[in-house]
């Protein structure tokens, strides 16, 4: 690992050195121009969160087809799902919403007041707690999934982008897209619990909770970061094929981690043991949203263009299926939205 920590704390002195703030910001942009998903294990659907369309896409994946398209609100972004209550949380950016589904009756229950939603939304169904990452208030937001009130706002370093949960140690993880800084915090005190330098404006986060390990996908440099979890210790990074390095999962047994890069349509995964590449799926789209089915054993990857998600076999790279999302006007998401 002394070559990964070594790449890793060069990425980190470029970055360093000066990436022009208005840069940043537009890499942040372009990464909000996107559509996210989330899986529910129980149920065998997929949301996609549709910006351009204000709705939810569900789709069942056993099916292959999409059976249901749920109105949210403007500019629907991060998108969780809670298999234990069978609820979807989606933030809504332009009216400061974290929306609330029933994912058995397909209507939203509830919307509740975060400002400025923008960023990804983590759900712990150990807790019942939703994470929502506040973009321009630099804060995350803790929503009480049974009373569905924000139960705490926490003040972070940074313009917080990517969040995820460790269930089994209790924590959530946030990215901070500006400062490459990775967050962790308390699930039991709604606290800081520690902070550590990680990457080069990271917006993907996953935990792998079979050791611990919390993985950042960088926009820039187009690597993918490890990080101890507890104790936070930066551990290093691998480089990707692909540009613009954006969503990561790790699948069921903490083996693989699987990183969509969106600047050129590549899927990377990569082994979790030997921290190396094995296999880069190319050519199928504009990757964003990830979600790794353990029971089929497939990788579920949402395209922002060409509208659709691609059924794809981890092991060898295949996509074997697409469903296509209904469309926008012209079939393609616009590259920008009403109200930017």
């Amino acid at each position: 690992m002394r070559t990964h920590r070594e790449v890793g704390l060069l990425l980190l002195l470029v970055a360093a050195c000066g990436v022009p703030a208005l840069a940043q910001e537009r890499e942040i942009s372009e990464c909000r121009l996107t559509h996210w998903s989330a899986f529910n294990p129980q149920t065998g659907k997929l949301y996609v969160a549709a910006m351009a369309t204000a709705n939810v896409a569900e789709v069942d994946m056993k099916q292959g087809k999409v059976v249901a398209s749920i109105p949210v609100g403007r500019r629907p972004e991060g998108i969780a799902v809670n298999p234990k209550t069978n609820r979807i949380y989606v933030s809504c950016a332009l009216d400061d919403k974290l929306v609330v589904i029933d994912g058995q009756a397909d209507e939203v229950l509830a919307k509740v007041d975060v400002p400025a939603a923008q960023g990804q939304v983590a759900a712990n169904p150990e807790t019942n707690r939703v994470y929502v990452a506040c973009m321009t208030a630099n804060e995350l937001a803790v929503v009480d999934g049974e009373k569905n009130e924000v139960a705490s706002r926490i003040t972070l370093r940074s313009r917080p982008a990517g969040v995820a949960v460790d269930t089994k140690r209790n924590r959530a993880y946030v990215a901070g897209a500006t400062d490459g800084w990775l967050t962790a915090i308390d699930g039991q005190t709604n606290e800081v619990a520690g902070a550590v330098a990680a990457g080069i404006a990271p917006f993907g986060v996953a935990v792998d909770e079979t050791t611990g390990q919390v993985l950042l996908a960088n926009t820039r440099g187009n690597t993918l970061s490890f990080v101890d979890g507890d104790p936070l210790k930066y551990i290093g990074a691998v480089a990707l094929t692909g540009t613009y390095a954006i969503s990561v999962t790790v699948d069921d047994g903490g083996r693989r981690a699987f990183v969509g890069c969106l600047g050129n349509g590549v899927v990377n995964a990569v082994d979790l043991k030997s921290y190396k590449v094995t296999v880069a799926l190319l050519g199928i789209g504009t990757p964003v949203g990830l979600a790794y089915d353990a029971d089929a054993q497939r990788l579920y990857v949402a395209h922002r263009d060409p509208n659709w998600v691609t059924v794809t076999n981890p092991s060898n790279g295949r996509a074997l299926q697409t469903v296509k999302l209904a469309p926008t006007q012209g079939g393609q998401w616009p590259d920008r939205l009403p109200g930017d």
